[in-house]
């Protein structure tokens, strides 16, 4: 199962409130890595029609898979391998102890911040909950900007 969610980030500086505006879109029965595609021309929709109705705004990309079992290490690391090279990306900064977040850059992708001094515009993060024996895999461009 996989969950696409297109998370409108609005700041309205007149009036100096920050607004955040969240369109979810849900996937269902699907693998999330098929739909980035179809993902990334949602989200230049959305872009376009801000740009030309709101001054300053952002739109940030998350999509989210849920898996049933753990993923062991190796696991992680292909699956990281497999998002930045069908992204035609390059990992920029990793962290795989507590949390497994890989960030990337992209020529293919307009939009970027600057993270350690580094351009990041693609986020995946791996997180786990043996409990329920699930891992959470999550996608983001530019950045991830939600708690997992």
């Amino acid at each position: 199962a996989g969950e696409l969610t297109l998370c409108v980030k609005n700041r309205i500086v007149n009036q100096r409130k920050v607004q955040y505006i969240t369109t979810e879109l849900t996937q269902k029965n699907t693998k999330v890595s098929e739909k980035m595609e179809e993902s990334f021309a949602c989200k230049r929709a959305l872009e376009k029609w801000y740009k030309r109705n709101c001054r300053n705004s952002q739109v940030l990309l998350t999509q989210t898979g849920i898996y049933g079992g753990i993923l062991t290490m190796t696991q992680k690391d292909l699956l990281a391998l497999d998002f930045l090279e069908s992204l035609g990306a390059r990992s920029v900064m990793e962290q795989r102890e507590e949390m497994y977040v890989v960030y990337g850059y992209t020529k293919k992708l307009s939009d970027k911040i600057k993270v350690g001094g580094e351009k990041v515009n693609v986020t995946l993060a791996i997180t786990e909950d043996k409990e329920k024996n699930i891992t959470t895999i999550y996608m983001a461009t530019p950045i991830l900007n939600e708690s997992f």
